[in-house]
């Protein structure tokens, strides 16, 4: 568990997630082009869940306590500096688009998007939105985009998980819909279907 010609898996910082779906999926395919190779082949479904409570139990800090924010990231390509626009108000936030240099649009995982206005979150939810199946540790809303003309026609993408089954089951599935619309007044408008995955 502490390494040795490999990392160790009692630590803080987890590059490639930290939640025990995260660990789950690293450790049944693999990660490219590191040195984590796909366990799917040699351990059973069972065997890979027990390894992953194994290594929850055993840090030291808990899995799930929070890590404080870096001021900046460094990736192959990029060093990336860390800006914090809201700290409060926000439940699990996923996408970010900016209108202009003083407004953007933030969807939030369980089916909601807000107005960050001069640096301020605006405390009115659009309304009207479609439904999303947030009961899959998939679901919910995922990323937003503005069209490229959408100064002069409005049209917002959103790509969120839908089911054709309960909303609320974890049974059910979880299937990728991308739509358009429009935010007049804080009301979403005149929705459009671009993309949806067949139940079948």
């Amino acid at each position: 568990m502490e390494g040795g010609s490999a990392s160790t898996l009692i630590k803080t910082d987890w590059t490639y997630g930290r939640g025990k779906g995260a660990l789950r999926r690293n450790i049944t395919f693999g990660i490219p082009n590191t040195e984590m190779i796909a366990w799917n082949l040699v351990l059973e479904d069972k065997g890979i869940a027990t390894l992953v409570d194994f290594i929850v139990a055993a840090q030291t800090t808990p899995i799930e306590t929070a890590r404080p924010i870096p001021k900046s990231i460094t990736t192959k390509d990029y060093l990336l500096k860390v800006e914090q626009l809201v700290s409060e108000g926000l439940k699990t936030p996923w996408g970010i688009e900016f209108v202009n240099l003083n407004r953007a649009l933030i969807t939030e995982r369980d089916g909601n998007i807000r107005w960050l206005i001069d640096g301020k979150l605006d405390n009115q939810q659009i309304q009207g939105l479609p439904p999303t199946h947030t009961a899959s540790s998939t679901g919910g809303y995922m990323d937003i985009a503005l069209d490229p003309n959408y100064s002069d026609n409005g049209w917002i993408y959103l790509a969120f998980s839908h089911t054709n089954g309960d909303i609320s089951s974890k049974e059910a599935l979880a299937l990728t819909k991308i739509v358009r619309g429009k935010i007049e007044k804080h009301q979403w408008q005149n929705q459009q279907t671009i993309f949806e995955v067949a139940d079948s």
